[in-house]
C-alpha cells in the first residue's frame, strides 16, 4: 500500500517466484499421490487386519506417513509462505532496505542490507540484469544514481515484476517516498564494457511456456521412473517405455530450441548426452519406487 502520512515507509513485498510455486506444488502433488498409491497397494482391508494382528505394524504406518507427509507440507510452505516471512524492500526519504525472507534470516544469519539517499540523489532504477552488467554482480538490484553517475545498489532478491498494475504500484510508492523518479530497465554489459539500458518488458507468453517446458523436460525421467516403479510392470517393458519417453522428451527439446534463435541447435552429441542422463535419472527413480513400494 502507497503511504499516506509523512514519514511512513513504503515496502513492497517480493512475491513467491511462480516458477518455485509451480515446482513446489508439483512435488507436493508427487509425494502425496505416493502416499495413496501407498494405502492403495496394500489395501486398507489388508492393512486394518495386520495392524489389527500385530499392533507394531502402526509405526510402519507412521513412518510411511511421516515420510511422504512431511516433505508434502515442506514444498506447501515453500510454495505459499506466509506474508510476514516472504523478502521486502523497504523504501524511505533517507534510505532503501533490502530485507530478507524468514528462512534465510534463520538458516543463513543473513541481515538486512541498506543504503541511503543522499542530497544528490538524482534516480532510482529498479534493476534487472546479467550479474557482469551490474555494480555489485547480482541478478536484481534498486540503484540510486547520482547526479554526476555514480552508483550505489542494495540487492532486491527474486523481485519479480509480473503485470503493469504491479510496476506502477512499485514506481508511485518509491517516488511518493524518497520524491526522485524512478525507471525500471533491463541492464547488460556490453563486449566494449559498457552498459546498455533498454525499458523494461514483461515476459512474453512463448517465452514463460520455454521456460515450464525445460522445467517439465527435467522433471519427466524422475516422474516417469517413479511411475513405472510403482505399477510393478514386467521388465521387458520398462526399457521401451523409457525410450518412449526419452523420445518425447528429446522432441520437446528439438522443438524448444527450434523456437528459440538465441539457443544452441539441438545436435547429436546433445542428444545422446541426454540419452544417458534420461536413462540414469530414470533407472534410478524405478529401482528407489520400486523398492518402496514392493509387495512384502
Amino acid at each position: 500500500m502507497i503511504p499516506t502520512k509523512p514519514g511512513e515507509p513504503f515496502v513492497f513485498v517480493i512475491p513467491t517466484p511462480r516458477i518455485r510455486q509451480v515446482v513446489s506444488l508439483a512435488t507436493a502433488a508427487f509425494f502425496l499421490s505416493m502416499l495413496g498409491y501407498f494405502f492403495w497397494k496394500f489395501g486398507l482391508d489388508r492393512l486394518q487386519e495386520d495392524l489389527t494382528d500385530d499392533p507394531t505394524y502402526w509405526w510402519l504406518v507412521l513412518l510411511m506417513a511421516l515420510f511422504f507427509l512431511a516433505p508434502t507440507f515442506l514444498f506447501l510452505y515453500l510454495a505459499f509462505p506466509p506474508q510476514g516471512l516472504l523478502q521486502k524492500l523497504q523504501f524511505r526519504k533517507e534510505g532503501i532496505r533490502f530485507i530478507p525472507d524468514g528462512l534465510t534470516r534463520r538458516l543463513l544469519g543473513e541481515p538486512d542490507i541498506e543504503i541511503g539517499i543522499g542530497p544528490k540523489s538524482q534516480e532510482i532504477l529498479v534493476c534487472h540484469g546479467n550479474a557482469t552488467g551490474l555494480p555489485d554482480g547480482y541478478g536484481y538490484q534498486i540503484i540510486v544514481r547520482a547526479a554526476d553517475g555514480s552508483e550505489h545498489a542494495v540487492k532486491a532478491g527474486y523481485l519479480t515484476l509480473r503485470n503493469r498494475p504491479q510496476v506502477q504500484r512499485l514506481s508511485e510508492g518509491i517516488t511518493a517516498v524518497t520524491g526522485l523518479p524512478v525507471r525500471i530497465v533491463n541492464r547488460r554489459r556490453l563486449p566494449d564494457r559498457t552498459i546498455m539500458e533498454t525499458p523494461w518488458a514483461l515476459t512474453p507468453f512463448t517465452a514463460k511456456l520455454r521456460i515450464l517446458a525445460s522445467l517439465a523436460s527435467g522433471i519427466m525421467p524422475f516422474l516417469g521412473g517413479a511411475t513405472v516403479g510403482c505399477l510393478q510392470l514386467q521388465p521387458a517393458f520398462i526399457p521401451l517405455i523409457g525410450l518412449a519417453l526419452w523420445m518425447v522428451q528429446s522432441l520437446g527439446l528439438f522443438l524448444l530450441s527450434a523456437s528459440n534463435a538465441k539457443r544452441p541447435s539441438f545436435a547429436l552429441p546433445r542428444l545422446l548426452t541426454t540419452l544417458f542422463t534420461f536413462a540414469a535419472s530414470f533407472s534410478l527413480a524405478v529401482v528407489m519406487a520400486a523398492y518402496l513400494f514392493r509387495r512384502h
